[in-house]
């Protein structure tokens, strides 16, 4: 059960009765592990060809609305704060803003703000001086300075912390930063994308995140609708995902069986676009003779307790089941 939980995925496995100090070790190691794979992927991403992609799914009327406004503001210079739930796809159409934009040619970078510690977010994005702390054997170059020209893509900004938030403002007002552990100002020239699935009023309301903020953030605002209210795009991302995944494993065109394609269109996707593409990447490994068929779905869109709602325990089933 062990050796075959390791081919699953699982990080490592301890043996009953076990040693506190080894457990915690292997959280530790784990936990590096993680870091270190959402780094990786994080790179991939930005080099493959998804991340530099033009090419957007939109056949159903409120995404074309929303391609069409993205296709107006994108040559403006002004802030443009994405709005709507997670797994919408809010970094694609930050993505698709920027290749419409005369910073095209630029880079185009992403910060998830609460993938990082607050120390090493602030590193990450402003860079800091050699010496400037414990470990800082050298000098290094933050996001906003590395994505000069271009477009700097902040995910999930309503997570950045209080104390950070200032510093973001004078990028913002005054297009100035400072390494940490500097004394002199920097001049930047980049635009700002950023992303939120949460609700700001209650933000603001609470004092965790500033309001002058939110307006210097928020000039041009778009919202991302959900999966469930665009179910023309279904298939059509679905085919695209099965597409991609198929060339990543250099494997036979895979299709989607009759059955498959019924469950899809009825269920109504709480996680959106990145839960049908988690799904579609997992179904694709398991099914037989190059035909997703409805029971490779494994059970996450079966139940109708499930329809609509985040999945949030298993209904009894044990996890071979699911």
């Amino acid at each position: 059960s062990a050796m075959k939980a390791i081919k699953l995925g699982a990080h490592d496995y301890i043996t009953k009765p076990f040693d506190l100090d080894h457990l915690f070790t292997t959280l530790r190691n784990a936990k590096k592990l993680s870091h270190i794979q959402k780094e990786n992927q994080n790179l991939k991403d930005a080099i493959s060809p998804e991340a530099t992609s033009t090419n957007v799914i939109a056949h159903s009327e409120p995404m074309q609305k929303l391609l069409s406004k993205a296709q107006k503001i994108a040559r403006l210079d002004a802030s443009v704060l994405l709005t709507g739930e997670s797994g919408t796809g809010k970094g694609v159409l930050a993505r698709y803003i920027h290749s419409h934009s005369l910073r095209a040619d630029k880079p185009f970078i992403t910060v998830s703000c609460p993938a990082l510690p607050r120390e090493l977010l602030e590193s990450e994005l402003f860079g800091h001086e050699k010496g400037a702390f414990t470990g800082a054997i050298k000098k290094r170059v933050g996001k906003i300075e590395a994505a000069k020209g271009g477009t700097l893509f902040l995910d999930e900004i309503g997570d950045l912390p209080i104390d950070l938030q200032p510093k973001l403002l004078n990028v913002l007002q005054d297009r100035v930063f400072q390494r940490i552990g500097g004394e002199s100002p920097h001049a930047c020239d980049v635009r700002i994308i950023t992303a939120t699935n949460i609700d700001f009023k209650k933000k603001i309301e609470t004092k965790e995140f500033r309001e002058d903020l939110y307006y210097r953030i928020s000039v041009i605002p778009l919202e991302m609708p959900p999966l469930r209210t665009r179910p023309q795009e279904i298939l059509p991302l679905a085919n695209h995902f099965l597409n991609r995944v198929t060339k990543q494993r250099g494997n036979q065109n895979i299709s989607i069986s009759k059955g498959a394609t019924e469950k899809l269109l009825k269920y109504e996707w709480p996680g959106n676009v990145r839960q049908l593409e988690n799904l579609i990447e997992r179904a694709s490994a398991f099914c037989d003779d190059n035909e997703i068929a409805a029971d490779d779905l494994m059970g996450s869109i079966d139940s109708p307790e499930h329809s609509g709602k985040p999945m949030n325990h298993l209904g009894g089933k044990t996890l071979a089941e699911i």
